[in-house]
């Protein structure tokens, strides 16, 4: 009787110890040791010199491992994913969860859009263009609880060329230019007959950025796109040389932003501000040699004490 017993016992044991997951029974993974997955990533932003550029700072890197590769009795399927952000240097690290057997991980990192530089002169020229990167498989992370830390760097590739390839070619151009002002102070009037305060603006500061985007049509509705960056002169001035077609027009987009100090004199105090610029306007086949546009001002910085 005692040895049935034991026998009982010893089968409902074993029968325990292979029992699978289920999806109501996930895997925990924490009690795992890890080993530490490093990454950097390169591409080509900048065609005026001869070094590869780190990715933009905060693109989503993914990591899957299969659950299977952690207990093969799993029968839930699926990854176990991990996410992080690419860093400044074009960077990321995670630890990634191994058994003895090893694991195998994808790594997956997001797709992005960026305005190439090709030539640095007056108005710097730029190609806007997606880079995208083949996912990378790493196999047997881990193998015999092996804590070494694995690198890994890659170089995006172009996944969509200049977009203005079979469009026009434009054959001349428009100049758009004037002054740039923002609000400076506010300020008591005295004149009793008018307002009792009078708001300032003054030319926007030297050497501020415009991003500018540019899209020019023909007459046959057909597109040419530039983006560019150009840069305020003294006084406020700006002025941007725009592409266009004989009978043809174009939207120019100019967006900037700027953080300034604004002044209140009535109550007696300073402020840092942020102001933005955000305007949009319609060409046609002549030169806008007057188009005064003011920042608005945005979102408070603080009071300066």
């Amino acid at each position: 009787m005692n040895r049935k017993f034991m026998l009982m016992v010893m089968i409902a044991i074993l029968f325990t110890a292979c029992k699978k997951y289920e999806l109501s029974d996930p895997l925990d993974l924490s009690t795992l040791p890890t080993v530490t997955l490093k990454g950097t990533f390169y591409a080509e932003l900048d065609k005026t010199n001869a070094v590869l550029e780190y990715v933009p700072e905060g693109l989503t890197v993914s990591i899957a491992i299969p659950y299977v590769d952690y207990d093969p009795n799993n029968v839930s399927a699926g990854n176990y994913v991990i996410t992080t952000k690419i860093d400044k240097k074009g960077s990321f690290s995670v630890n990634v969860p191994i058994v003895s057997s090893g694991v195998n991980a994808t790594i997956t990192v997001e797709s992005f859009i960026y305005d190439v530089i090709d030539a640095i002169t007056d108005d710097t020229a730029f190609t806007r263009t997606q880079f995208a990167l083949v996912p990378i498989v790493k196999n047997d992370l881990g193998k015999g609880y092996s804590t070494e830390t694995v690198k890994i760097e890659d170089t995006y590739v172009v996944d969509n060329v200049d977009p203005n390839a079979m469009t026009f070619t434009p054959n001349s151009t428009v100049k758009l230019s004037g002054t740039l002002t923002y609000w400076k102070e506010e300020k008591e009037n005295k004149d009793t007959t008018v307002p009792p305060t009078i708001s300032v603006f003054v030319p926007m500061i030297e050497g501020v950025s415009l991003y500018v985007t540019i899209t020019s049509y023909d007459t046959y509705g057909r597109e040419f796109k530039q983006s560019k960056t150009v840069k305020t002169t003294s006084g406020g001035k700006y002025s941007i040389d725009v592409p266009m077609v004989d009978k043809g027009q174009a939207e120019v987009k100019i967006e900037s932003e700027q953080i300034l100090e604004f002044e209140n004199r009535i109550l007696d105090k300073k402020y840092l501000y942020n102001y933005k610029l955000d305007v949009t306007k319609t060409l046609y086949n002549v030169d806008y040699t007057n188009e005064d546009f003011e920042y608005a001002q945005d979102a408070l910085i603080y009071e300066i004490e």
